[in-house]
């Protein structure tokens, strides 16, 4: 595949699968033929549907002015893995070492370097694996 879109690269570093398993899953459950992009709801059926069941975006509350990628690091918890919607572009964050990657670039990089690191957050998940019965 030539391109690499960012909402299956996004799903592909959370699930730990290929970027080609998780393009084809995405259009697989979203019944297209092919992904260019993908909306918040499209992420969260796709996200549930590869066993995240707990994935729900957060929105930034309109009463507050969104922060740059870079300042939304006070809102994250610690040791954890997030997906973030920066202006129209999913980036994943490991805040255990807070680094960011994206489709662009295709390595971590530190936060404070990233590209994106001044684009305005409008939406956030923590990302939760599915929990077995009994759990």
């Amino acid at each position: 595949m030539a391109n690499k879109w960012c909402g299956p690269y996004a799903l592909a570093m959370i699930s730990d699968k290929s970027y080609e398993e998780a393009y084809l899953i995405a259009k697989k459950k979203l019944r297209k033929r092919s992904i260019t992009g993908m909306y918040n709801h499209q992420f969260k059926a796709v996200a549930r549907y590869m066993g995240f069941n707990k994935f729900e975006w957060q929105f930034v509350p309109k009463s507050e002015s969104k922060p740059t990628l870079r300042s939304f690091k006070d809102w994250m918890r610690p040791n954890r893995i997030y997906v973030v919607q920066v202006t129209r572009h999913y980036v994943t964050v490991n805040t255990s070492d807070w680094t960011v990657q994206c489709n662009q670039t295709q390595k971590w990089e530190p936060l404070d370097e990233c590209k994106h690191r001044l684009r305005r957050v409008a939406a956030y998940a923590e990302v939760k694996r599915m929990e077995k019965a009994g759990e």
